[in-house]
């Protein structure tokens, strides 16, 4: 009686866990179909990383905002040469004589020429610091391209395998529910072969949800109505080319920056001491005169006289421009700081990407001798003595599980080890 109760209780708790099952597997195929047949309808197409590079180019936003942003520091480059407003001046009333007399003068002012080409030399390192920061754009962009396909392909292969490991679990869930209902096994092991089952597509699931999410990523770099999906890679170790050297380049971008932004500071600093050169101005005024002149000469309101003026502003207290001065040059010791920071920054991190990169790649070998070999074989032998009855369902799923355990392991070993060696190309300019 005891027995029976517990048998009714399994098989009630069974059917329960079954339902949910089912009814999430519907719903998982309900909204798959939906984004399935709303990327259908748009239409899909397959795009290797050079054709999305080429595209990134020309449609990013990003990209164009930064092109935006170096056309804009170009445009103002001869605004150094403006100069200040010209003065028109005019004076009405009885300032020569005791007649209404009428005078008009025009004035401009202008700084010396060192101060234009200081001006000048300014504006054109900040198109210089625009066009490298648009590099520094563009390259992280491509490198997380890049490391974007190699995730695809990850996905994709763990896609594969789940997949495979689905299809067999499907037989054998078969073969159990036979057994179940022949009597030759209880419903232990029925229930924890659909367990294990339901485990593999709750895996799936996330694994299509991740290259779902990569694909927006991917629609969102690329700037584009149409939809794009990355072409299959062969996925496997990338080798770091044979030109590959760790050292730090110094025509990487990030590192122009530092320096451009260091050149600035000294542009800056000689912009703040041509601030003390003094200020020339030239004027014309011309005037009427009425009345008998100290030359005995009678001039009438038609009659005109003429002069010019030449004048020198300069500085007197000069507290405020010295401080200034002296902040400049502070800045400019902070920049060249920064600069050898970067250095020291860069130097490490293309250090330790290298010694992971190498412990990663030393792991790959070893699974590649003695690991995968041995889980192929596990596998082999495993579904062989599971078909012949040697073994029973749940050490074949230990066995299975294990080796695909390893593969898996592999899989991500070997995404880890690309992305190492992404960021190391782009680090040292090794593209």
């Amino acid at each position: 009686m005891i027995q029976q109760t517990i048998t009714k209780t399994l098989i009630t708790d069974f059917n329960h866990n079954n339902t949910i099952i089912m009814l999430n597997t519907i719903k998982w195929i309900q909204t798959f179909l939906l984004i399935a047949a709303f990327y259908g309808a748009i239409g899909q197409t397959k795009i290797s990383a050079d054709q999305a590079k080429s595209i990134i180019k020309s449609s990013n936003i990003k990209l164009k905002g930064d092109a935006l942003q170096v056309a804009y520091s170009k445009a103002i480059v001869h605004t150094a040469s403006v100069l200040s407003p010209t003065q028109f001046n005019g004076e009405f009333g009885q300032f020569n004589s005791a007649f209404f007399d009428i005078g008009v003068g025009i004035n401009q002012s202008f700084a010396l020429p060192k101060v234009y080409r200081t001006k000048l030399a300014v504006n054109q390192q900040n198109v210089k610091t625009a066009q490298v920061y648009a590099a520094l754009s563009e390259k992280e962009i491509m490198q997380q391209l890049d490391i974007l396909f190699q995730n695809f392909a990850l996905l994709s292969a763990k896609e594969k395998l789940l997949s495979y490991q689905d299809s067999l679990f499907n037989i054998f869930v078969q073969k159990n529910v036979l057994r179940w209902q022949n009597g030759e096994s209880d419903i232990l092991a029925k229930a924890s072969a659909e367990q294990q089952k339901a485990s593999i597509n709750r895996q799936l699931d996330w694994v299509k949800s991740l290259k779902q999410s990569l694909l927006v990523d991917l629609n969102g770099l690329l700037s584009s109505d149409q939809l794009y999906v990355p072409d299959e890679l062969l996925f496997g170790l990338i080798p770091l080319p044979l030109t590959y050297q760790g050292i730090i380049n110094l025509q990487h971008p990030s590192l122009l920056i530092v320096e451009n932004e260091m050149q600035a500071a000294r542009l800056n600093t000689q912009l703040q001491k041509a601030a003390k050169l003094p200020t020339l101005s030239v004027g014309y005024k011309n005037v009427s005169f009425r009345g008998l002149g100290p030359d005995n000469v009678y001039y009438n309101s038609s009659d005109r006289f003429s002069s010019f003026q030449l004048g020198v502003a300069a500085p007197i207290f000069g507290k405020s421009y010295n401080a200034a001065i002296e902040a400049a040059r502070v800045q400019e010791d902070f920049s060249s700081n920064q600069y050898l920071l970067k250095k020291i920054e860069l130097d490490n991190q293309i250090r330790q990407k290298s010694i992971l990169r190498q412990e990663l790649v030393s792991k790959y070998e070893s699974f590649q001798k003695e690991s995968i070999p041995n889980a192929k074989l596990v596998k082999q032998v495993s579904s062989k003595q599971f078909e012949s009855g040697e073994i029973n369902y749940l050490d074949y799923v230990l066995l299975n599980n294990q080796a695909i355990g390893i593969e898996m392991e592999l899989l991500d070993l070997i995404a880890a080890a690309n992305v190492l060696t992404i960021e190391l190309q782009y680090l040292t300019n090794n593209l």
